[in-house]
Order: structure tokens, then C-alpha cells, then sequence
């Protein structure tokens, strides 16, 4: 799939340079009189423009001058038809009030934009990120009336209760009575957070709710006095069993026997199976055991959907019970590879043996050394067999089978990796490249890359860019060149030509920054921590100021945490405090306690995906994707002749997939070697 052209924006903004640092419910200091005198009228007449950019300056200098009269402005804002009528300038003055929270007008403003943001209907992400931020500057400053706020937001269903269960696991209150003693109905978003804060004042107020509430509350009560510990639970969970109806009690009570009382989980599980509403929840309390429990006797890889590769995983680490399903699965051309996989991942004897087995397999040899060689990456088991049958297999006449073991031997001799790196077998040398996304194997990597023809080729060889060392041997143009291929390797290429920001590049950078797809805007940002272009630190502030999407500003976190200057430290703080993601605030944490923060690349893991074929592709051709961990660099793949992608060595955040179309060269003036 290619990806988007490269579109251009418009508007740069800067960070407001006051009150982002201070802490939630410490006022800011007055600005002098003078400067009140003169800023507040200039502030009202940019908040009574209607442009758009000229209402954000208004809402920053209101900001920045922190007095009583900009506070009494920014909170007006807020009202309804109010001076803000974004998602941006809503996010804006919510920041800018933050520090206030404690002033009753600051903390009513923030309560309306918790619970009604009036912004601009295609705003979605920014909208919730506006909702959020007021729920997270609420809960951080601990005055008691913010707290009942939250617990008045907390007893209506929705949204407004999520982003609050969210802000109050982000800032544990103190003390929780303010949130305990709010009149209304209890919900389920209360009793999870309840539950989550593990505060022990909360158990008798989670019993009473047990008793009285609504079925979805009572279950979520039991499951947070499950969290605190309270062995009242599996009493009441065999009693729901026994005499409830209620489809929220009886999946409550599989979850608690699931937790609590494993043995005892078969029955309930096999109950919830036997309906079509419930069948899902038996899945995931399934899910949440050691292999012990029976699975329902309906339950297989085609019937668990996207829990298909999680069910095999359990089936591999069960006893009797489970290893009848999982031949069943290794007997299905659909699932035998993710079942090896699973048996890759599951300790013990049984999973070894059988792993070890299947190499006389003809139909599972090629994926058996796939799986053992990922075992041996993952568990530190190696395995005597694969040993023995490596030798054979890199002479199989088999383009699957040769590219197989060629993987394994990398993945157990290291040194190996750099000789099939140099290979004139292109089968061995796609399979190989997964493997040198760093070190002295991605310099082998990107030096062929240099001067490679074959466009399957290329695509693999581009893994080695993920590699700031080994991306600075390719000259420019032919990042150019990769770049507007729009080929797996294009990210990877955007990231480098970031990081090597200079004069000439600043207009792409901005273009880059500025696209629609949300992987290439991380991606830029990413390198632009590594560059050396004073212009850097700007460009990746103004990009993560108003971000939509989470996994963008993550990696704007991470380029942030990788520059020098200490100025950084104010969108750190920011980031650290008031974003919308829990992932990105405790990046911005590690970061702003020094920690150097990672692309997303390595790590102890290990992923298995099959990819399928294109109907355009030619019959020489073979799938490709860019596979992405978490929010980090975006690796490219090019399948094995059975359309496998086995990695190892990887990130263990949760795998995203892109396909995409090995990019025809573009003539760049220059690149060619």
C-alpha cells in the first residue's frame, strides 16, 4: 500500500514560555501592573478577532500574564460562545488555567470543559484530548472541590467518566471522600476506578454499591473489592452463579473465578460460552488463566477472532485437555504457523518436543524452524534437533525452507547474520534482513542498499536505516529517492532525512510534518531528534502542541527526551502533566528524569506475522509490510515464498501492520551510486 502524498500546512506556533512549568493549583505570580495594564486590553482584542491564529495569541498572553483579570478572561472563554471556538484554543486556555485550578472561576471553567467541549465536529481526537487535560489538571491539584467534580463526572456514564477514571489513576487522590461522598447513582467507570486507586477507605462504600446498584455497578463493585483484596468475592461470585441472571454478574463472577479461584472457573466460563451475548467475555476471563481451565468446548483459533493467536498461546502452555485443539490448529494451513508460534512462546517440555517433531513434517518444516529458532531467541532454549537440521535445510531446493533456516542460523550464530547479509540467494538475504536493524549489521545492510537494484531487495535491505549510524552511509539522494518511492523503507528514509536537517531539507521536513498519515509525522519527528539544526527543537514542539493522534506525540516525547537543549524541558513538562495519553505522559516523566528514550525497535520479544499475497503483485513478487511496535520506527519486511515474517529481538509493545508495494525506483538526481 503506498502511502500518502506528502501535503504541506500552514500554521507553526510557538509554546506560551510562562506557566507550562508551574504545578496545577499553584497560582502563577502576577505579571507587574504595568505589563497587566498594557497586555490584558491587547489579549481582549486578539480573543474578539476572527481569525483563528489571532484568538490563540490572545488565549497565550492571557497566559502569560497570569493575573486575576487574564484568569476572570480565560475562563469566559470557555463559556459557551465563548472566545474559544476550537479544539485548539479550548486546549490552549484549558492549559493556561491549569496552574489557576484552586480559583473557583479557574476550576468551573475546567469542570464545563470536562464535561461539554464546544468545539468544531471533526475535531474528535482534540476534542477528547481538551476534555481530558481539564480532568487531569482537576485531579493533580488535590483541592477538594475539584475532587467532587470529579466525582459528579464519574456518575455519568461515558466518555466524561473514562478520561476522569483515567486523570484520577494519573494524580491518586489523597483522600478519596470528596469523591466517595458526591450524591447519585454509582457507575461502573467509579467502582473500576475505585478498584484501581486500591484504596482500602473505599470498601465499605464498593459493599454497599455490591447490594443496591444497578447490575453493571454491583459488578464492577465486585470486582474492585477483588482488586483490594477482599475475600468476600468468590463466595458472592458462586452465589451470582447459582441464582443470578444478570449477564454483567455472571461475567463479573467468571472474571473473580478466573483471578481467584481458578479451579473453580470451568463453569462458569462453560455457562457464559452457552450464550451468544456472553460467549466474548468467556474468551477474555479465559484468557486471564495459566492453561489450567478448561477452555469451552466450542472455543477454537476460528471462532476467537482477533484472540485467535492469544487462544493457540494458551492451548500451547495447557495440559491434556489442550494439546487435541492445538493439533487440530497444526493440522489447519490457516493456523499451523501461529500455533508453532504459540508452541515458540510456551515453556516446558511438551512445547519443545513437539516443536522438535514437526521439522519431519514436510508440511510444517519450513515454520518449525522458524519457531525454534525463535524459542531459542526468546527463552534461551536451543534446540539439538534444529541444530542438526539446519545444515540440510540451507541446501533445500525450496526457496521457503532455505530462507527458513537461513533466519534461524542468524538468530543462533549471530556472526552468521553478516555473511547472508552479503548473499547472492535474494531468498536468504529477505529473510536475513529482518535481523539488522542495528549494530554492524545494519552498516553491512545499508552499504548493499547503496548500490542493490532489486526492488524486493531494497525494501528488506531498508531495515538497516532504523540505524542513525548506518543511515548516515546513504547518501542523501537516495533517501530522496526511497522517500518518494513510497516503498516500505519510505518511513525509515523520512527519519533520516530529519535527522540530517539543513537549509535545503527544512521545506520537505515541513511538508513531512505536515502530511496526513500520522506514522510519516512520527517518523519525521523521531529523526528530528537526532538532528543537529538549531531549527529542530522548534519544529518538534510546535508538532506535538496540537497533535491529534497519541502515537505521534509519543514519538515527539522521544525525540524531545534525545535533544540537548534545556528548553525542551517545557513541552517535557507539559507533556508530563496535561497529555491526554497515559503512555505519553510517562514517557515525558522518564524523560524529564534524563532518561534517553528508545525508537521502539529492540527489545526480548519475538512476532510472527503471514502475509498474503496481492492479486496485483507479479508473480515474482512477494508481500511486503512496515511493521511498527508500539509507537516507534516502522520496520520493513519483505515475506518468505510461504508469505512468513518471523522476527525476533523486537519491541514487546503491540504490533502494527501495514502492507505496502516494494516502490519502483524514482530518478532522483544524484542517487545513483
Amino acid at each position: 500500500m503506498k502511502l500518502r502524498a506528502f501535503a504541506v500546512a500552514g500554521l507553526v506556533c510557538v509554546f506560551a514560555n510562562h506557566g507550562q512549568a508551574q504545578r496545577a493549583g499553584e497560582p502563577a505570580k502576577p505579571s507587574s501592573s504595568l505589563l497587566g495594564q498594557l497586555g490584558t486590553p491587547a489579549a481582549e482584542r486578539l480573543l474578539a478577532s476572527e481569525a483563528p491564529r489571532d484568538r490563540l495569541r490572545g488565549v497565550e498572553r492571557l497566559s502569560a500574564l497570569g493575573s486575576p483579570r487574564a484568569v476572570e478572561l480565560l475562563a469566559r472563554a470557555l463559556d459557551p460562545g465563548g472566545a474559544a471556538r476550537g479544539a485548539q484554543e479550548h486546549l490552549a486556555a484549558v492549559r493556561a488555567l491549569a496552574p489557576h485550578v484552586k480559583q473557583p472561576l479557574a476550576r468551573d471553567a475546567l469542570v464545563r470543559a470536562l464535561s461539554s467541549p464546544a468545539v468544531d465536529a471533526d475535531d474528535g481526537p482534540l476534542s477528547e484530548w481538551v476534555q481530558s487535560a481539564a480532568a487531569l489538571a482537576l485531579a493533580r491539584s488535590q483541592d477538594p472541590a475539584a475532587l467532587s467534580a470529579l466525582g459528579r463526572a464519574l456518575r455519568k456514564p461515558g466518555l466524561q467518566a473514562e478520561l476522569t477514571e483515567q486523570a484520577l489513576l494519573a494524580y491518586p487522590p489523597l483522600d478519596i471522600t470528596p469523591i466517595l461522598r458526591v450524591p447519585g447513582a454509582p457507575t461502573r467507570e467509579l467502582c473500576r476506578a475505585l478498584g484501581a486507586l486500591g484504596d482500602r477507605r473505599a470498601e465499605s462504600y464498593l459493599r454497599e454499591v455490591v447490594r443496591r446498584a444497578a447490575p453493571d455497578a454491583r459488578a464492577a463493585a465486585a470486582l474492585a473489592l477483588a482488586r483490594l483484596g477482599s475475600e468476600e468475592v468468590v463466595p458472592l461470585a458462586r452465589h451470582w452463579l447459582r441464582s443470578e441472571r444478570q449477564p454483567a454478574l455472571l461475567v463479573a463472577a467468571a472474571q473473580i473465578f478466573a483471578e481467584r479461584a481458578p479451579r473453580e472457573a470451568g463453569p462458569a466460563l462453560a455457562l457464559l460460552a452457552g450464550s451468544e451475548e456472553t460467549r466474548p467475555a468467556s474468551l477474555a476471563a479465559l484468557l486471564k488463566t495459566d492453561g489450567r481451565v478448561p477452555a469451552p468446548a466450542w472455543l477454537n483459533f476460528d471462532s476467537a477472532g482477533p484472540n485467535g493467536a492469544a487462544l493457540l498461546e494458551l492451548f500451547a502452555r495447557g495440559s491434556g485437555w489442550a494439546s487435541p485443539r492445538l493439533e487440530r490448529a497444526l493440522a489447519t494451513p490457516d493456523s499451523a504457523g501461529l500455533a508453532l508460534h504459540a508452541l515458540s512462546r510456551a515453556p516446558g517440555s511438551y512445547a519443545a518436543t513437539r516443536l522438535a517433531n514437526a521439522l519431519a513434517e514436510p508440511k510444517l518444516r519450513s515454520r518449525a524452524l522458524r519457531a525454534l529458532a525463535l524459542r531459542a531467541a526468546r527463552l534461551g532454549e536451543r534446540s539439538r534437533a534444529l541444530e542438526e537440521q539446519l545444515a540440510t535445510s540451507l541446501r533445500s531446493s525450496q526457496p521457503a525452507e532455505r530462507a527458513a533456516a537461513a533466519f534461524a542460523d542468524a538468530v543462533l550464530n549471530p556472526s552468521a547474520l553478516l555473511e547472508r547479509l552479503r548473499s547472492a540467494d535474494p531468498d536468504v538475504v529477505r529473510a536475513v534482513a529482518r535481523l539488522a536493524a542495528s549494530g554492524e549489521a545494519a552498516r553491512v545492510a545499508v552499504r548493499r542498499l547503496v548500490s542493490e537494484p532489486d526492488p524486493g531487495l531494497r525494501a528488506a535491505l531498508a531495515s538497516g536505516l532504523a540505524d542513525p549510524e548506518a543511515a548516515s552511509l546513504l547518501p542523501t539522494p537516495q533517501l530522496l529517492e526511497l522517500a518518494h518511492e513510497a516503498g516500505p523503507g519510505s518511513l525509515l528514509a523520512a527519519t533520516a532525512l530529519a535527522a540530517r536537517l539543513d537549509a535545503d531539507l527544512l521545506p520537505l521536513v515541513r511538508e513531512l510534518l505536515s502530511s496526513g498519515d500520522p506514522w510519516l509525522r512520527a517518523h519525521t519527528l523521531l529523526g528530528l531528534g537526532l538532528a543537529q539544526a538549531p531549527e529542530a527543537l522548534g519544529l518538534i514542539e510546535s508538532a506535538y502542541r496540537f497533535e491529534p493522534d497519541s502515537a505521534v506525540r509519543h514519538a515527539a516525547v522521544v525525540a524531545l527526551s534525545r535533544r540537548i537543549e534545556p528548553v525542551r524541558r517545557r513541552a517535557l513538562t507539559l507533556a508530563a502533566e496535561l497529555d491526554g495519553a497515559t503512555e505519553v505522559r510517562e514517557a515525558a516523566r522518564r524523560a524529564l528524569a534524563g532518561q534517553r528514550l528508545g525508537t521502539g525497535v529492540a527489545g526480548p520479544e519475538t512476532a510472527w506475522l503471514e502475509l498474503v499475497a496481492n492479486p496485483g503483485l507479479g508473480p515474482q513478487e512477494l508481500p511486503a509490510a512496515m511493521v511498527r511496535f508500539g509507537s516507534g520506527l516502522a520496520l520493513p519486511v519483505v515475506a518468505d515464498a510461504d508469505g512468513v515474517v518471523a522476527l525476533a529481538g523486537v519491541d514487546p509493545a503491540v504490533v502494527q501492520v501495514r502492507l505496502a508495494l516494494s516502490g519502483r525506483r524514482v530518478n532522483v538526481p544524484g542517487a545513483r551510486p
